[in-house]
């Protein structure tokens, strides 16, 4: 028998002529003929094949196949009930495999036929692990005969199913059955001369060496996938809102309502579906929250919802002082916090200098005393802390008692520093809502099985 080069890809040139090509056919045709010819039955199964002929059943046939090694010849019609074959099969042409209803043809070893039906009654054909071809199934590819039949067979026998490439294209309609199988076209879309998408068909198209279609990623075709992605913001008026961005250049899918729902530490995102698997999920703080307050993000996600929660890296420290006139902050160049000092009287007679600052929860604070204009200061001291507060007291040293900051003293003066770097509540309750977020974004993707 000898192949014909069928080339790399429809009329690339590489193949052989169309008049080499059939003077190969028609030798290969002689040389099949010629044997079939002068076949005896001793002959049948004495050659490099078994016959099928020479067998009562195929069945029969079959395990002889498989008992000497040999390839296994089908040229004739054949009923069948439930049978595995097992060995290596040829449908030559002229066979046809018809399967009794509420039986099942499995070939569970190598199948070999050419572009014409092989498989035909109302029982299941299964091709365990190989391609099976649409024409096997009765497909013509002829632009008017209905294939959707044919291609619904192909479907249910094997999970990828070659289209051989068809200039008038294959007639297959919406109501073709595929549940799982991608069809391989040897071509562009344009075969598909039916009602059919190629999403129904999960189909595949190879056309100059490039594929296009339904991508398929780790045994996942893309229907099997989908994507919940979008950006969150917090509403200026209800901080327990964090709404979904959705404008000239921005958009959110798979996602449920207009806006995510924040509780104390968590913002809940609710997904427009349940999945059956998470594939992969994260979510990060835009370069407003990154850069601006440190922010990191995380999630916990399940299957119809995902758990935001957010950290800051917050530092910040200033030098605070009587000048002689008012309290003053010096505060460092890029610093994350506001500083401003106040004066408090506790009713005691030892009156405190009030730090406030932006919302920073923690008790991280240290303050250190600061010489001015040369002088030996007063000792500062912290009497409370708080998230948006500090409150110093001061302790003069020669005298050792506590000084009454209501008569401020050019040598009260004092380096103070918070640093902060845990979770923050996100639905603005407490000290939290004068944190201001309204300079950032929260970005969030995650893919799922269906």
């Amino acid at each position: 028998m000898q192949l014909v080069n069928v080339g790399y890809s429809a009329n690339d040139g590489t193949g052989s002529s169309l008049r080499d090509a059939f003077i190969l056919l028609n030798q290969n045709l002689e040389y099949m003929q010629e044997a079939m010819d002068t076949f005896t039955p001793g002959e049948m199964t004495t050659g490099p094949w078994i016959d099928a002929r020479a067998y009562a059943t195929l069945a029969l046939a079959d395990a002889a196949a498989v008992a000497a090694g040999k390839l296994l010849l089908v040229a004739t019609a054949w009923v069948v009930d439930t049978l595995t074959l097992s060995s290596e099969v040829k449908a030559l042409p002229g066979a046809m495999l018809t399967v009794n209803s509420g039986q099942t043809l499995t070939v569970s070893g190598s199948f070999e036929a050419g572009m014409y039906q092989v498989f035909d009654g109302a029982g299941a054909v299964t091709l365990s692990g190989r391609a099976g071809y649409v024409q096997w199934f009765g497909a013509s590819g002829d632009g008017a005969t209905n294939d959707t039949a044919a291609f619904t067979a192909a479907a249910a026998a094997s999970k990828t199913v070659m289209v051989p490439y068809s200039a008038d294209g294959y007639v297959v309609n919406s109501d073709v059955v595929n549940s799982d199988s991608t069809f391989i076209f040897m071509g562009a879309a344009s075969q598909i001369a039916g009602t059919a998408t190629p999403a129904q068909l999960r189909a595949l198209f190879t056309n100059g060496g490039y594929v296009g279609g339904v991508p398929i990623a780790d045994g996942l075709r893309s229907e099997k996938i989908e994507i919940v992605a979008g950006t969150i913001v917090q509403d200026a008026v209800d901080k327990t809102k964090w709404n979904f961005i959705s404008n000239g250049t921005h958009t959110s899918v798979g996602v449920s309502g207009d806006y995510a729902t924040a509780a104390g530490s968590t913002i809940t995102i609710n997904f427009a579906k349940t999945y059956s698997k998470v594939i992969s999920f994260v979510a990060g703080p835009d370069e407003g929250f990154a850069n601006g307050l440190g922010m990191s993000v995380g999630a916990t996600v399940g299957l119809s919802t995902a758990g935001v929660k957010a950290s800051l890296s917050l530092t910040g420290d200033a030098l605070i002082r009587w000048d002689g006139a008012a309290w003053v902050s010096s505060v460092g160049s890029g610093q994350d916090l506001n500083f401003t000092p106040t004066f408090e009287d506790d009713a005691y007679g030892h009156d405190s200098v009030v730090v406030s600052h932006d919302y920073c929860p923690g008790i991280g604070v240290q303050v250190f005393p600061w010489m001015n204009a040369g002088a030996v200061n007063f000792t500062p001291v912290i009497a409370s802390v708080a998230n948006t507060s500090t409150r110093v007291k001061f302790v003069d040293p020669a005298a050792g008692t506590v000084a009454n900051a209501g008569v401020p003293d050019t040598k009260m003066a004092f380096k103070i520093s918070k640093t902060y770097s845990q979770g923050i509540l996100l639905d603005g309750s407490g000290d939290s809502s004068t944190l201001d977020l309204s300079g950032g974004n929260i970005w969030f993707f995650g893919i799922f099985q269906v």
